[in-house]
């Protein structure tokens, strides 16, 4: 269990029980949350940057490849450019979809 200050005093939180009950970008922006709000090990970065491949996030994904490199230097992981290329043309090609059936 993790720590986290609340106005000072400290939370033991469950983070892989508590995020279970969450999906999606719900559980993306909460485990982002805690994430940036706690001293988190880099476990938590990790589960993080998989939950956002997983939400295909490319924003939060650099933002906390970036936090992993520069808050555990020992455990830093590269970017995976291949993935951002992927995902941000099957993103486009979804935005281009979804505006051809409005305009349909």
């Amino acid at each position: 269990m993790e720590p986290m200050d609340v106005e000072g005093s400290p939370i033991c939180l469950d983070l892989d029980s508590y995020i279970t009950q969450y999906s999606g970008n719900v559980c993306l922006q909460r485990l982002k949350f805690y994430v940036d709000n706690s001293r988190a090990s880099s476990d938590n970065y990790r589960l993080l940057i998989q939950t956002a491949m997983d939400c295909k996030n490319i924003t939060v994904y650099t933002d906390s490849v970036e936090a992993l490199n520069n808050t555990c230097p020992s455990e830093a992981i590269s970017v995976n450019v291949d993935w951002i290329t992927q995902t941000s043309k099957y993103l486009t090609n979804k935005v281009d979809r979804l505006d051809q059936d409005l305009k349909s």
